[in-house]
């Protein structure tokens, strides 16, 4: 999990892809990310569901944005989940049908951004069954 990486480190403004799950909450934000064949407009409080190797490129000013990333790998999910399937089942990762992304309320926001909080407190400290808790907190927030 990250939170508010620089500019050079996540919102590369040329077409890249990533071998992870990312969803991007933004609480404040302006731009476009453009994310296969479509542009989604980055504004306030708006989640977004990027699923490994989508061709991505981001037109934003970082320095207005105000977000919290959640990266994750699918084996991590897998571990701990008998469902191995569990993120295909997900409407907002691959797939085309539907949006990949959400709008949602500054109170929504906030409260998976509290969440996000709760994972990196995990990250952090050094108690063997934080893995456990960190999946189930994922799993929780998916």
């Amino acid at each position: 999990m990250l939170n508010d990486p620089s500019s050079e480190e996540y919102f590369l403004p040329h077409y890249h892809n990533t071998d992870f799950f990312e969803i991007i909450f933004f609480k404040k934000g302006s731009g476009k990310l453009f994310l296969n064949d479509k542009v989604i407009n980055v504004q306030d409080n708006k989640m977004v569901f990027i699923s490994p190797f989508q061709k991505k490129k981001w037109s934003v000013d970082a320095s207005k944005l105000d977000f919290t990333l959640l990266v994750f790998q699918e084996d991590f999910l897998n571990e701990f989940f008998a469902d191995k399937l569990f993120t295909y089942r997900l409407s907002y990762f691959y797939q085309i049908q539907y949006p990949v992304y959400l709008n949602s309320s500054r109170e929504q926001i906030l409260s998976f951004c509290n969440i996000l909080q709760e994972i990196k407190a995990e990250l952090i400290s050094a108690n063997l069954n934080n893995a456990h808790i960190i999946r189930s907190l994922i799993y929780y927030l998916l």
